[in-house]
């Protein structure tokens, strides 16, 4: 009961923010019978007011394998309500040094980040998705740790194919080879245009010039047919998909530095930006065919603004608010 409360007080902030559908990283190997349980019995009772596709957290294969053999596995559930991903984290962060690096730190010469993913478990774990059509998703953030992850996946892939449309979380320090690996073999990249807010500030003092420059490559990655969505990293930041989309549009923090944006050349339009937190946030969750557009025969879940996002000044995005938020026709928000 105490975790329905929560859950119901997180979907009502979601949905005043103008949400529809989270993927979300709740469930793990110690808590997913109870959070599953509290999610269903929301969704059940009507209660819901945001669609939730599981991320589900594994640190040891044997735990993955009785989840699975539990009868959890990637599309089980509703529409309310579904099993998504295998999450796994193969690095840290960039702040903390802690990402996965080729390269020492440009500021802490002998570091080059952490491994938290044994590469027998890594394989092991890999192995066990493909056996089962399971979904896999994998944080890394340093280009050795997406390094990693796209070896591993195209070991198990098709050849250029990606039919269990497996994806790498953050994608942060990149070069244009590792990304051209994402479109050559339709890797999914899960994206949050909101860090560009802190780490653009500290990005060259951490990797170097020359590495900042083709990292938090959005444009690259929509001008490359990367298939690339937007989310937010919540609770690290804040849900609110308004900064991140501005952030996307214009490359600057929320105080609106620098003028005329950090490398600019990676800008996105409002309308990519927005493909990228609705139709293409969709095709994660292999349900671009009935929501993510608002088209006859899909999900009635629809987002009223307070401003034209489309026409206004970019500097005023992160300033719109939601005025109302449905979910299948049902008003679940009104400002």
């Amino acid at each position: 009961d105490e975790t329905k409360e929560i859950l119901k007080t997180a979907m009502a902030h979601a949905s005043s923010r103008g949400i529809t559908s989270v993927q979300t990283n709740d469930m793990n190997e110690a808590n997913y019978k109870l959070i599953w349980q509290a999610y269903q019995e929301l969704a059940d009772s009507g209660e819901s007011t945001v669609r939730a596709y599981q991320q589900c957290l594994f640190s040891t294969p044997e735990g993955y394998a009785r989840f699975i053999s539990e009868g959890f596995k990637t599309g089980s559930g509703s529409d309310m309500n579904r099993v998504g991903p295998l999450k796994l984290l193969i690095d840290g962060s960039l702040g903390a040094r802690t990402s996965l690096m080729r390269q020492d730190f440009n500021d802490m010469p002998g570091t080059r980040g952490i491994l938290c993913v044994t590469p027998e478990n890594l394989e092991r774990f890999i192995e066990i998705s493909v056996k089962n059509n399971m979904q896999v998703v994998i944080h890394a953030i340093g280009d050795r740790g997406i390094e990693i992850v796209l070896d591993s996946y195209q070991k198990m892939l098709p050849p250029h194919d990606n039919p269990l449309r497996w994806g790498v979380v953050h994608c942060q320090i990149t070069d244009l080879p590792l990304l051209r690996r994402f479109a050559e073999n339709h890797i999914c990249a899960l994206v949050q245009p909101i860090f560009l807010h802190y780490d653009m500030h500290i990005v060259a003092d951490r990797v170097g010039e020359k590495l900042a420059a083709t990292s938090y490559a959005f444009g690259t990655m929509d001008r490359l047919g990367i298939h690339n969505s937007y989310g937010s990293d919540a609770p690290v930041e804040d849900l609110d998909p308004m900064n991140n989309i501005y952030c996307a549009v214009t490359r600057r923090d929320l105080s609106g530095y620098p003028d005329g944006g950090w490398n600019p050349g990676e800008c996105v339009s409002v309308e990519k930006a927005i493909d990228h937190y609705t139709i293409d946030g969709a095709f994660n969750s292999f349900e671009e065919t009935k929501k993510g557009r608002l088209l006859p025969g899909y999900m009635a879940d629809l987002v009223m603004l307070d401003n034209d996002i489309f026409s206004c000044d970019p500097m005023l995005i992160k300033e719109i608010s939601p005025v109302m938020t449905m979910i299948s026709g049902r008003i679940v928000y009104k400002a």
